[in-house]
């Protein structure tokens, strides 16, 4: 038995997400005023047909409580098996004319056999023909008082609104990852099979959703690790599906301005090796999180998004304009590449186009960043040498004598706008966390504070401490100790504003909402 049929849910308290709709058909069922005419509408393998069992095994069950099915009786354990003579399944793909549905109309004149309500599940109502939709709406207009039908449907647009109006109708969603992510570890430690959190990950990712498509693509992964431990190289060798580094490195190779290297990835990617559809759907979430995260201000709100820790150094690096256009193209991209005879040629051309087009603009932003710095240190300079000329007649004697000592903390500021360039081109991820920060620089020691709380932690990680202490130490010619603080004193220097319109740009904030309710 497959696994999804096996697993099923039996009671709604087993259904995993969809708590609202739980919820109302729960209270319904328990005071007894839950329509005659349901329609369920979601995607695929989201719980449609599982949830309209469930409703027709609490309508007929001897002992519900509180609109649960007692699970005990004749009607629930015939129900489950699909034998019970009161609850007629119809796939309305195969059963979609005039006659069927005129068939239906005589049958539902019976009374139940065997349980309290006579209950018609039709599956993907939205095939029935024109003429079948208008002989079912006069039934649905004055059903018999012992009649329920439950409908379901995939497309719910495709059913007449004269339907819909008769019917109360339930949105599915798919499930989030998260769950998915539960359910398939629950089963999976129920068949003793043995899977990693990684690959768990990219399970559920590759599931888009549905529970019935997780437990069949874990079936199949079961079947191909033979009895060995599903790990994320079994994974992705069984399924045919890239590492999502290979797609990240894209990025880097376009910072780094690597031709030959973009292109040699891009190649491996869409030679055939790896399904193309998944390949560019992958693709697409990254896209679409590279987005997301630069509108994120906190840990939590992060939480939600598998690769952050990968597309951190890559946030403000591209203009988001620019972002939600490709992103818009690898849409229409994955619906070209469906017609064509040569699937790969859509991909390796929007690849391509991604290089030519982001890699003009992280040109051109870097020219405007080296622009800005340059300015700000001109104008600080400026700053340093009118206060010179004041402070020349207090003597040279004290000049003298301050001649062997560390550089004041104000010349050590003075150059910090050179030292962000200047690692803007060797440690780009160092160059992300730095440049909206604000900094303090002793004879001993460079104090750091950044706004918000993701930074302050990325830079207070040991291994990326040391590093900004060995470039700092390296670039001052002496021994510098950084610390991160939580608060900002006011006399630490701020980014200048021409800095941070460079960084900043939420102008396209709401064309990225619109283009993601798409739901990729």
């Amino acid at each position: 038995m497959a696994l999804y049929n096996k697993y099923r849910p039996q009671a709604f308290s087993e259904v995993i997400s969809h708590e609202a709709v739980k919820r109302t058909l729960l209270k319904a069922l328990e005071e007894g005023s839950l329509a005659q005419a349901i329609i369920l509408m979601g995607p695929r393998g989201v719980g449609k047909t599982t949830i309209a069992r469930l409703i027709a095994k609490s309508l007929n069950c001897q002992s519900p409580k509180a609109g649960e099915p007692c699970l005990n009786c004749y009607s629930c354990q015939a129900i489950a098996q699909g034998s019970h003579l009161d609850v007629v399944e119809i796939d309305a793909a195969s059963n979609r004319g005039i006659d069927e549905i005129r068939e239906l109309k005589e049958k539902i004149k019976n009374l139940p056999v065997l349980g309290k309500k006579k209950v018609y599940i039709i599956d993907e109502v939205h095939m029935l023909t024109k003429e079948a939709f208008n002989a079912l709406l006069k039934t649905l207009e004055e059903p018999p008082s012992h009649i329920v039908f439950i409908m379901a449907t995939t497309e719910a647009h495709k059913v007449p609104s004269t339907i819909l109006s008769r019917a109360q109708r339930f949105q599915l969603k798919p499930a989030r990852a998260a769950d998915l992510k539960t359910a398939i570890y629950k089963i999976a430690s129920l068949e003793k099979i043995a899977i990693t959190d990684e690959a768990l990950d990219y399970l559920a990712d590759m599931a888009e959703g549905s529970f019935r498509d997780a437990l069949s693509l874990l079936e199949q992964l079961q079947s191909y690790a033979q009895g060995r431990e599903i790990d994320k190289e079994l994974l992705l060798k069984a399924l045919a599906i890239p590492d999502y580094a290979i797609i990240i490195q894209l990025f880097e190779d376009i910072l780094q301005q690597e031709r030959s290297r973009f292109i040699a990835r891009l190649n491996q990617l869409f030679s055939g090796e790896y399904n193309f559809e998944v390949t560019a759907k992958l693709w697409l979430k990254i896209f679409k999180e590279l987005l997301i995260l630069s509108f994120l201000r906190s840990k939590e709100e992060l939480s939600g998004l598998r690769f952050a820790e990968k597309l951190f150094p890559f946030v403000g690096k591209f203009p988001y304009s620019k972002l939600v256009s490709l992103a818009e193209e690898l849409l229409n991209t994955i619906q070209i590449a469906k017609n064509q005879s040569e699937a790969s040629l859509p991909f390796i051309l929007f690849g391509l186009k991604v290089y030519q087009e982001l890699t003009a603009d992280f040109s051109s932003r870097s020219s405007q960043i080296e622009n800005s710095l340059s300015k700000e240190e001109l104008n600080s300079k400026n700053i340093v040498k009118n206060s010179g000329q004041k402070e020349a007649n207090q003597g040279l004697l004290k000049q003298e004598q301050k001649k062997d000592l560390d550089p004041p903390a104000s010349n050590d500021n003075l150059s910090w706008s050179d030292f962000l360039r200047s690692l803007a081109k060797t440690h780009t991820t160092l160059f992300t966390l730095l440049k909206d920060a604000e900094i303090e620089i002793t004879s001993q020691k460079v104090r750091i504070f950044h706004q918000f709380s993701f930074h302050r932690k990325r830079l207070k990680d040991l291994k990326t401490r040391r590093l900004l202490e060995e470039i700092l130490s390296s670039y001052y010619q002496k021994e510098l100790i950084v610390e991160i603080i939580e608060e900002s004193p006011t006399k630490l220097s701020h980014p200048s504003e021409e800095d941070r319109e460079v960084v900043d740009d939420e102008t396209f904030e709401n064309t990225v909402i619109e283009v993601f309710e798409l739901g990729v």
